[in-house]
C-alpha cells in the first residue's frame, strides 16, 4: 500500500526518564521514506539523539502543548502531520493505519482512537479510565460541533497552514478551537478507528486536579 508521506510531531515536558520513553515510542514507529519524527522538547529535559531517526526539537518560548505542536509543524515536510501526545502507548504500524481507507480531498483531518490504557493500577489512572476523558467518539457528538482531541490527530499540511495552527497562549482546549476553526474552514474532521494508541492518564490525585484545572480554564476560554 502506497500512501503520503507523514511528519510525526510529539510535544513533551517531562522528565529525563519520560523523555526516554517518548523517544522509545518514537523509535518504534514504521516508517517509510520521506517520513518524519520530531520530538519537540518543551521542558530542556531530551537528551541527544545518536541514531538520527528522531529530530529533537528544542522549543521552551512558551510551556504549552499549542506551541510545541506549532514549533514542530513549523519543520514538518510531510504531506501529513500526526500529532502525537508523549503519554500514549503508539503500535508501530500506525501511520498506515490512518491510510488504509480512502482519505476524501476535503478532509482536513483524520481523528484516531484514544483508549485507556490497561496498565493503569492508581485511583486516579482508574478513575481517568472510566471517564474515557479522551474518547474521540464522545467528542464527535459534541452538541456544538464535531471536534477531537490532539493526543492522536493526523492533520492534512496544506489545512494546517491555512489556519495557521493551534492558538497559543491557553492551558487547555486548543484542540477542540483548531478543529472547530479546521470546520468553519470548508474542510471535515473524521473518525479512524483503526488508528488506535493507548493513552496512559495521570497517576496521582495531585496531578488529576492539576488536568482538571487546565481542563476548566479551557472551557472559560472557549466559552468566551
Amino acid at each position: 500500500m502506497s500512501r503520503p508521506s507523514v511528519t510525526v510531531v510529539m510535544p513533551f515536558a517531562g522528565d529525563a526518564l519520560d523523555a526516554r520513553t517518548a523517544l522509545a515510542t518514537l523509535r518504534g514507529l514504521d516508517t517509510r521514506p520521506g517520513d518524519e519524527l520530531i520530538l519537540v522538547d518543551n521542558s530542556g529535559t531530551v537528551p541527544s539523539v545518536a541514531d538520527g531517526r528522531v529530530t529533537v526539537l528544542p522549543a521552551s518560548a512558551e510551556r504549552s502543548p499549542a506551541y510545541a505542536r506549532n514549533a514542530g509543524a513549523e519543520r514538518a515536510l510531510g504531506d501529513w502531520i500526526l500529532f502525537i501526545d508523549a503519554d500514549c502507548r503508539v503500535p508501530g504500524g500506525l501511520l498506515d493505519a490512518y491510510f488504509e481507507q480512502p482519505i476524501g480531498a476535503k478532509v482536513g483531518a483524520l481523528a484516531g482512537r484514544v483508549s485507556s490504557s490497561a496498565e493503569g493500577t492508581t485511583l486516579a489512572e482508574r478513575y481517568g479510565a472510566a471517564r474515557s476523558f479522551l474518547s474521540q467518539e464522545a467528542h464527535l457528538a459534541h452538541p456544538y460541533r464535531p471536534r477531537a482531541v490532539a493526543a492522536n490527530l493526523l492533520v492534512r499540511r496544506a489545512a494546517f497552514e491555512q489556519l495557521g495552527g493551534f492558538y497559543e497562549g491557553v492551558r487547555a482546549a486548543e484542540d477542540t478551537d483548531f478543529t472547530w476553526r479546521l470546520q468553519e474552514g470548508g474542510w471535515t474532521l473524521e473518525l479512524r478507528s483503526g488508528a488506535r494508541v493507548e493513552h496512559r492518564y495521570r497517576a496521582s490525585l495531585r496531578e488529576l486536579r492539576r488536568q482538571w484545572r487546565g481542563y476548566a480554564a479551557g472551557r472559560a476560554w472557549l466559552a468566551r
